[in-house]
């Protein structure tokens, strides 16, 4: 699950408490899904700025996957 955000936005309370939320529901999803022959869930908080034409899902995968704050 990919989400793009305003640079400035990405500190923000609300867009890490949504962020959180959506760590979790892939967690949920992977769980269900792995267990069942499918893939595995994960959320990326990607910098609207930082949506390049010439990167691929695995530069964004490395750069941007996002770990639950607190």
């Amino acid at each position: 699950m990919v989400e793009t955000k305003a640079q400035k936005e990405m500190k923000d309370t609300k867009v890490l408490t949504k962020a959180n939320a959506a760590i979790k529901w892939c967690e949920n999803a992977s769980t269900h899904l792995l267990a069942n022959g499918g893939k595995e869930w994960v959320y990326l908080l990607v910098p609207h700025d930082e949506v390049k034409e010439n990167l691929k899902i695995t530069d964004y995968l490395n750069r941007f996957r996002f770990q639950e704050t607190v």
